[in-house]
């Protein structure tokens, strides 16, 4: 999929689409690292355990919000094992995300278009794939 080409749609209107976002693959260990930004985490060093929020990432360090405090644990020599919590940070798949606001409670059905590369890198025809889903007039938290 060609991040930039994606396109949300409601079929029939009904359906305003606030926001959407492309989250690439986690192929490398730096990508799952950056997506367990905002996660609690536990990073084993060899004094001990550091445990908090996982706030930032480099190719150097890790950021850890200890009870208010940020802690920086080296990850060449200072951090031995890392674990996240957080269902999304070793997605291996490519995700699209979407924000919308129905004007009224009730199925509605949205379809989303976008480009896809074949093997070789070139664009093929656009496609797109249709979900229908059902909204309620209460917000979700």
């Amino acid at each position: 999929m060609v991040p930039w080409s994606l396109r949300l749609a409601a079929d029939g209107g009904g359906i305003d689409v606030l926001s959407q976002r492309f989250v690439r693959a986690a192929v490398t260990l730096d990508d799952v690292l950056a997506r367990g930004v905002g996660q609690r985490a536990v990073v084993t060093t060899s004094t001990g355990e550091v445990r908090g929020v996982l706030r930032a990432v480099d190719r150097h360090a890790l950021a850890i919000d200890v009870d208010g405090a940020l802690v920086v644990v080296r990850r060449d020599d200072q951090a031995q094992a890392v674990r996240i919590d957080g269902a999304a940070v070793g997605a291996t798949t490519a995700t699209a995300f979407a924000t919308v606001k129905a004007q009224a409670p009730g199925r509605h059905t949205l379809t989303a278009s976008y480009l896809v590369d074949d093997l070789r890198g070139r664009r093929r025809t656009p496609r797109s794939s249709t979900t229908t889903a059902a909204s309620s007039s209460a917000p979700r938290r």
